[in-house]
């Protein structure tokens, strides 16, 4: 028995009283979701992007949140991106058919949440121009960036979804430099974000840094310039980049003064031409010094570099040919056989080479490319040259030759990143265009090769890919081969972006009338119930009508609306003297659900019978008609 169920979250059409409350307390419970207003309004200057294996194009929405995307999107499948400042990004896949539209309809952005905090030093005090990342801890990923303002403000709002976030304060740029020197990096974690809603108050406090300086010379007291040095925490960098570098100057001297959070450090040489900045000993795999920092106080750590020992020579084939780009190898063991010092170099198009770095003085295993078997040994001292140390192999590593060209599109447009594939017998190459549009591509040519034939084939997205045969010789340069790419026939991509309600009202029910009207329902009546429902964030979906007879059973009946705001159902008739109990139940497009159970809009009825006053007037008259006679007869008696 009963109507069709109207609410979908709960079957209610055979709920007991108890049961049907405890339905709608859990419905009440379950998390709210986003979904598009009724009339939702347009989102203008959204930046839509598509990228696909056929194709790739972008847009930005006009005034009514409208975008149209028709070039440069052939048949297949796509990605579709799609974001705004103060809004949460959407990914979209789909299928683009040429010389078809493919409609997205409305794409709805939420509200993204903001976290608003300050960044400090220790005494309180604000400090501006801070770099502030924003990370999702659900994955580590940077959703926002920021720079602190002149009162050390910062502000995220976009793509913070409901979820747990840490803020970042760093006092090192994108570029490695420092910003803020004297101060550390520092982070707060744990700060739960919400969409639609603001969380303020977030103060990060940059920590003191120590300074950890010295200077870089030779064997003789001469200054080192322009050798990078490099600080990292015993412990590891972790999740915030503690440590920094920084090179010397023309006397030798150098400074790391922030993101030194006290601590312990190890710090090396990590570039110094013509010296011996790295080597392995028994204890380590380079050489290091182990620095202790104090917030706020220099460490000074020297180096004595000494003066590397030179390597040079030749490599030819054995044919007496220059073997260009083949790498030669210096390695010098210490027991047990493990590596003390290595360096290398790269032949020049003559073959010539010269390892002029990080070789202390020893006895070195030298080889050229992979020929271990034809290594030599020889005795370097440190600053001193050990030269003619040359090399015959069967097979240039590299016996390379090279093509270069444009490629442009039908208009002549230079194309960047246009892809270039060259295939040949046991050759295979790749290369891609600069800005200008132009390539450079470099070719191994098998062993034994002089020349080689080709097919070069050029392709850039939302293009007809292109291809020629081209013929290449050891050594030389093929110049010229140029591309013109047609563009593909592309379809339409097109769609709006709209605002997302963040709703959390339900409808408001008012209004509720019934006929017949209560007092005068009878047996064969069909109750017609009439409600206003009303939602003006997201609209009403659906509306049902629940009603109970008294034997403990809920039906539930689905309300059509007769327009407007006005829903309408029918209780079916019952007997006489039942009596009828109902409540609406009304959800909007979010998915909040209201009930009017317990509320001055829960009615009830009791059936009556058909004649109600006739049905007392008839024992009246007769109890009447008997005190009647009984008055006669005892006037009669008395006599």
């Amino acid at each position: 028995m009963g109507g069709p169920v109207a609410l979908r979250r709960k079957d209610l059409s055979s709920a007991s009283a108890p049961a049907l409350i405890a339905a709608l307390v859990i419905i009440f419970l379950c998390p709210l979701s986003l979904a598009s207003a009724a009339n939702p309004s347009p989102l203008e200057n959204a930046y839509i992007s598509v990228i696909g294996a056929h194709g790739d194009g972008f847009s930005i929405t006009d005034l009514n949140g409208i975008f149209n995307i028709k070039q440069g999107l052939g048949t297949g499948n796509y990605t579709v991106e799609i974001r705004h400042t103060g809004y949460i990004s959407r990914i979209l896949d789909t299928t683009i058919v040429a010389s078809a539209e493919t409609d997205l309809g409305d794409i709805g952005l939420a509200i993204s949440g903001k976290i608003e905090g300050v960044v400090q030093d220790l005494d309180g005090n604000p400090i501006s121009n801070v770099s502030v990342a924003c990370r999702d801890e659900s994955d580590n990923h940077a959703v926002d960036y920021a720079a602190t303002s002149i009162d050390g403000s910062f502000s995220f709002d976009t793509d913070i979804k409901n979820g747990t976030y840490t803020v970042e304060a760093l006092v090192f740029s994108d570029s490695g430099g420092t910003t803020h020197p004297e101060y550390s990096s520092n982070a707060i974690v744990g700060i739960e974000g919400f969409e639609g809603q603001t969380t303020s108050g977030v103060i990060v406090q940059l920590k003191p840094s120590g300074t950890i300086l010295g200077t870089v010379k030779d064997t003789s007291n001469v200054p080192i310039e322009n050798v990078s040095i490099i600080a990292i925490p015993e412990y590891g960098s972790g999740a915030l980049r503690y440590g920094g570098f920084a090179k010397t100057d023309s006397q030798g001297a150098y400074s790391i003064d922030s993101n030194l959070p006290a601590g312990t450090y190890k710090v090396s040489v990590t570039d110094a031409k013509g010296f011996v900045y790295q080597y392995r000993t028994s204890e380590r795999y380079w050489d290091y010094q182990n620095a202790t920092v104090t917030a706020g106080l220099n460490t000074t750590i020297n180096f004595t570099l000494d003066h590397s020992g030179i390597i040079s020579g030749a490599v030819s084939l054995t044919d007496g040919a220059p073997a260009p780009n083949v790498g030669v190898f210096a390695v010098c063991l210490a027991p047990p056989h493990t590596i003390k010092y290595l360096g290398g170099g790269i032949t020049d198009r003559a073959g010539l080479y010269s390892i002029d770095s990080l070789l202390g003085t020893g006895e070195y295993r030298v080889f050229a490319g992979n020929d271990f078997y034809n290594m030599k040994i020889v005795n370097v001292t440190a600053g001193e040259e050990t030269p003619n140390v040359d090399f015959q192999i069967t097979k240039s590593a590299a016996a390379l030759a090279w093509i270069t060209g444009t490629v442009t599109n039908s208009t002549a447009s230079h194309l960047l990143s246009a892809e270039l594939e060259a295939t040949g017998e046991a050759i295979s190459a790749f290369s891609h265009t600069e800005d200008n549009g132009t390539y450079t591509m470099e070719i191994e040519l098998p062993e034994g090769q002089n020349s080689a034939q080709l097919n070069l084939t050029a392709s850039a997205n939302g293009y007809v890919s292109l291809s020629q045969n081209v013929t290449v010789n050891l050594e030389q340069t093929t110049s010229n081969v140029d591309f013109a790419l047609q563009t593909i026939q592309s379809g339409t991509l097109t769609g709006r972006v709209v605002v997302l309600i963040m709703d959390t009202v339900p409808p408001t029910v008012t209004s509720v009338t019934q006929t017949p009207s209560k007092g005068n329902v009878l047996p064969q009546d069909i109750v017609v119930v009439n409600a206003t429902v009303t939602d003006d964030a997201t609209g009403v979906k659906e509306v049902a009508l629940n009603f109970t007879n008294g034997n403990g059973t809920w039906i539930t009946t689905a309300m059509s609306n007769l327009g407007g705001n006005v829903w309408s159902a029918s209780i079916p008739s019952f007997s006489l003297g039942t009596n009828v109990t109902y409540i609406i139940l009304a959800e909007d497009n979010t998915g909040n659900l209201v009930s009017t159970l317990g509320t001055t809009y829960e009615n009830n009825y009791l059936v009556v019978p058909e004649f109600p006053i006739l049905t007392i007037l008839l024992p009246s008259c007769a109890i009447s008609s008997v005190l009647a006679i009984v008055l006669r007869k005892k006037r009669k008696t008395s006599h």
